[in-house]
């Protein structure tokens, strides 16, 4: 695995990690992995979609700004 790839993996981990004392994460976790079950892909495709979004997303923010 590339190193980009594994630190990534170990990101999302810590984020499942913090999720078990923060309920509002922990169903955020919930709702990535059904959302990944559903499309067929795995947990760490969707929830690197997911923050690619959120990322676009602020990208455009700030060049409305």
């Amino acid at each position: 695995m590339r190193e980009d790839q594994t630190l990534f993996t170990k990101m999302i981990d810590e984020i499942i990690e913090l999720g078990e004392d923060d309920p509002e994460l922990k169903e955020m976790v919930q709702w990535v992995d059904k959302q990944a079950w559903k499309k067929g892909i795995t947990f760490y495709d969707m929830m690197y979609t997911v923050m690619y979004r959120q990322d676009e997303r602020n990208n455009a923010k700030e060049v409305e700004n």
